[in-house]
């Protein structure tokens, strides 16, 4: 199973301009399947944009030891 990156756009409360934010992270064998695990569990908002490679912790999970890093690959088949 792999993981999506998502986007939400809306309007920054700050600016009252349209921003384009980071959503969450969703599972799926391909970007439409993540598209519609978003719409079946009430995420519809979000739009799947791109294949999450490899996540770096960060804030209190921060560590500069990369190897303690999640990784993450695209298979070619």
């Amino acid at each position: 199973m792999n993981l999506y990156m998502t986007e939400i756009k809306a309007i920054c409360p700050h600016t009252n301009k349209l921003r384009v934010f980071k959503g969450p992270i969703v599972p799926g064998e391909s970007l439409k399947d993540a598209q519609d695990f978003c719409d079946a569990y009430g995420i519809s908002y979000c739009k799947v944009v791109k294949l999450l490679i490899s996540k770096v912790p960060y804030g209190e999970e921060y560590d500069p030891n990369w190897r303690r890093g999640i990784g993450y690959y695209q298979q070619n088949n």
